[in-house]
């Protein structure tokens, strides 16, 4: 399995990385990069012209059901329709 592009995988292990740091380890069920694909989870990046600033995964459970993953946006992003933007596509 491959890795995403750089700016995606970056954002995801950021997002991991402060959820772990944030959360119990009983309520924390963030998922890794590698987990999120290996579970058939979509995820999508939102860019500007310069860079990737917003990653966001789903997972279907089943036609009519699905479960939000992950959900982030860089902090200089932040307050830019980042997040509606990608809960719209996703």
């Amino acid at each position: 399995m491959t890795d995403g592009p750089p700016e995606v995988s970056g954002l995801l292990r950021h997002h991991h990385a402060l959820m772990r740091a944030s959360s119990p380890e009983e309520s924390c069920h963030v998922l890794t990069e590698h987990e999120l694909i290996a579970t058939g989870c979509t995820v999508l990046a939102c860019r500007t012209r310069a860079r990737i600033v917003g990653v966001g995964a789903i997972k279907a459970l089943d036609a009519d059901h699905a479960e939000l993953k992950s959900m982030h946006s860089a902090e200089e992003a932040r307050g830019a329709g980042v997040r509606r933007a990608l809960l719209n596509a996703l």
